[in-house]
């Protein structure tokens, strides 16, 4: 590459093509195409262990050639597999206090299906950790997460598919819709 290195952190490297931008034979709308993100073999290497080879072969790879993000990969991807001492330990090894708290958690639940839920929700895939709790008959955990992240809407939903709510937990949720609208400023709604 001919750009110049701006940044080079958790084995990613940034470089921006100045040349081109003080040529000016790039047009001020490719701004992105001036920006390069590049991954280190290392980092690319792992990545494909994990998804064609297995978990063992990784993390002899990354005990080879150990670096924090090569760990948080292996315990994110051991994590997904449900391979919890392998997670535990690579979460150890990157210090990542938080991956080693949710492990523990994880240790206390009995239900493959919440565990994955819960690993679901853990990254991010809200939808898909809603869809599990409510397939374990847990519409009460779906609730609670929809509660945790503030999407009223959904938990409203959610009531009205469940038997037993209370006038009480509908009338909050209402009002923290309400509250939404007030935020925005649109009286009408």
């Amino acid at each position: 590459s001919c750009g110049y290195i701006c940044n080079f952190e958790d084995l990613e490297i940034t470089a921006v093509l100045l040349d081109e931008i003080l040529n000016g034979s790039a047009p001020p709308s490719s701004t992105d195409q001036l920006v390069l993100n590049l991954r280190v073999k290392s980092l690319r290497d792992t990545e494909e262990l994990l998804q064609h080879v297995g978990l063992t072969e990784a993390k002899q790879f990354i005990e080879d050639n150990s670096h924090p993000r090569l760990w948080r990969l292996l315990g994110e991807s051991s994590l997904k597999k449900l391979d919890l001492d392998t997670a535990e330990n690579a979460f150890v090894r990157c210090t990542n206090y938080q991956g080693i708290k949710f492990i523990k958690k994880l240790r206390t639940v009995q239900s493959e299906q919440i565990q994955k839920a819960e690993i679901a929700a853990f990254f991010g895939d809200f939808d898909e950790a809603e869809k599990l709790y409510i397939d374990a008959d847990r519409r009460d955990l779906a609730i609670s997460l929809r509660t945790t992240l503030c999407d009223w809407f959904r938990v409203i939903q959610l009531y009205r598919m469940a038997s037993g709510i209370s006038d009480q937990q509908m009338e909050n949720a209402y009002k923290e819709i309400g509250n939404h609208f007030a935020n925005m400023k649109v009286w009408e709604s």
